[in-house]
């Protein structure tokens, strides 16, 4: 596990996190999913980036595809993955909707382009 350098950064991390900030959440996210400063919890993880990724931010938009595609710390979901990483793939110079597209069916793709337009909508992201 990390030194205490570490683990003050990562307590730094979660209070700046707690009070709503879309970086810190995805360091915290990515301090759970490593396991190195802290234990790795992939639930933890994926809480903190789902905060994050509500809020624009893109990495943690990305773990958070990566994270439905594999199961990891929330059930397997093609379509949550393939929505988040067609939200990003939207980004300019990035595009990891392909990476969604080997694991999900012609149909699910369409529910995940929908969901993807009403998230956009509401004003999510």
């Amino acid at each position: 596990m990390g030194d205490e350098a570490d683990k003050k950064k990562f307590e730094e991390a979660k209070v700046k996190a707690e009070k709503g900030d879309a970086d810190a959440q995805y360091q915290v996210g990515v301090m759970y999913r490593d396991g190195k400063t802290v234990n790795a919890d992939l639930k933890q993880a994926f809480r903190h980036f789902k905060k994050s990724a509500d809020q624009g931010h893109v990495m943690a938009q990305y773990e958070l595809g990566v994270l439905h595609l594999h199961g990891k710390g929330v059930k397997r979901d093609a379509i949550a993955a393939f929505t988040w990483l067609n939200i990003i793939g939207k980004t300019p110079r990035i595009n990891k909707t392909k990476e969604a597209e080997a694991f999900i069916t012609l149909s699910q793709e369409g529910e995940g382009s929908a969901f993807t337009a009403s998230v956009r909508t509401e004003g999510n992201i």
